[in-house]
């Protein structure tokens, strides 16, 4: 992701939601720029990602990043309510998915005893 895109989401995100990191509570530099990476991966997974792409691991990754965001201080509340919007959406897609391969293994199951009974047959 280019540096002014991150800048534009960054200023957005604190534009939008400016009491994010009022009380995070790091003053290390070096983990304070690890800590709003984490906040905009995770922004970044959650807007640009249509739910259907959002794999199992990614919901987990997530997940954990949120809780370490709190546990340091960041209110963010406002992405934990997105995040439960995207993850049951990509599981209600994840459901649709495995219900049409559950239709696709009956399918072919009744096509393969047809072709069994029709080789009986010969």
């Amino acid at each position: 992701m280019a540096s002014s895109l991150i800048l534009h989401i960054a200023k957005w995100i604190f534009k939008h939601y400016p009491e994010t990191a009022l009380h995070a509570q790091t003053q290390d530099l070096a983990l304070r720029t690890k800590e709003m990476n984490v906040l905009l991966d995770i922004f970044k997974t959650l807007s640009y990602k249509k739910s259907c792409d959002v794999s199992d691991a990614q919901i987990r990754y997530v997940s954990d990043n949120l809780s370490y965001l709190k546990r340091a201080g960041f209110k963010v509340e406002w992405l934990r309510a997105k995040f439960d919007d995207v993850s049951l959406n990509a599981c209600e897609a994840r459901i649709v998915k495995l219900k049409e391969h559950e239709h696709m293994v009956s399918y072919l199951k009744a096509k393969l005893k047809y072709d069994e009974a029709k080789l009986k047959n010969l």
